[in-house]
């Protein structure tokens, strides 16, 4: 899905500017040769506004991502009704009906909850969470031990925009030690990647119950699905009713 890759494009992108605006920050913090413990507050205060800025930015790419996802398959189903009608009045009843479809659609997955409770805006700020904490672990390890405050800049920015760590990457004793994930970006891509899909499943289906003559839905696998998990078991199943399409059942 071409919108998939623009999305995880732009989270990309939004990782990299505040990794590079945290770097400068944390750059511009000192001349000294070393951090000291009084600048800790000091970082900590510029972690705290940039993973902000990356929350609510994180959160109106994927409504965005919802919304243009939801459009596909809607705008794929009107387009079949207005092929066959071809009474004015008729058809604007059609783009009608099939903007009440993509507008519920969007609602529902805005306020889907998974089997945490969580909705988005809070799976968002859980994911702010860790990578405030990830940071301030790193931050505060360079301040333990003095680092260089450029060598510790290019440490976050890299972290932020490729999960590694230093000049290498974090060895999985020191990251375990830290509780620092190995890849924070991937959390956001992960989500990302997985509200699109479920918006374009959520749109689907429903754009399927809105348009006359369809009998059933066939759950298809995709070609680079080559590990067996329950979607073998649903695509053996199918078709489905329209109104017993089973939800999508796992991320990515």
């Amino acid at each position: 899905m071409q919108e998939e890759a623009v999305r995880a494009r732009q989270v990309r992108r939004l990782y990299r500017r505040a990794a590079e605006r945290l770097r400068s920050e944390i750059e511009g913090i000192t001349a000294a040769d070393s951090l000291r413990r009084r600048y800790l507050e000091v970082l900590r205060t510029a972690i705290n506004r940039r993973v902000r800025e990356l929350e609510d930015s994180l959160l109106a790419l994927a409504q965005d991502g919802i919304r243009a996802t939801a459009s596909l398959p809607v705008g794929a189903a009107q387009q079949y009704m207005l092929d066959i009608l071809r009474d004015e009045l008729r058809r604007a009843g059609i783009r009608a009906l099939f903007a009440e479809v993509h507008e519920r659609a969007v609602i529902a997955m805005l306020g889907r909850t998974l089997h945490d409770g969580l909705r988005l805006s809070d799976r968002v700020w859980r994911i702010g969470q860790e990578t405030r904490a990830a940071l301030t672990a790193i931050i505060e390890e360079a301040v333990a031990v003095g680092a260089d405050p450029r060598r510790t800049a290019r440490a976050v920015e890299q972290y932020l925009t490729r999960g590694g760590y230093w000049a290498e990457p974090l060895r999985d004793e020191t990251r375990r030690r830290m509780r620092v994930p190995r890849n924070i970006l991937h959390g956001a891509l992960r989500l990302t990647v997985t509200e699109l899909h479920h918006a374009y499943h959520e749109a689907s289906v429903l754009a399927y119950q809105a348009t006359p003559g369809v009998r059933g839905v066939e759950w298809r696998l995709s070609p680079s699905h080559v590990v067996p998990d329950v979607c073998d078991d649903l695509a053996a199943r199918s078709p489905y009713p329209v109104d017993q399409v089973p939800p999508k059942p796992h991320p990515w």
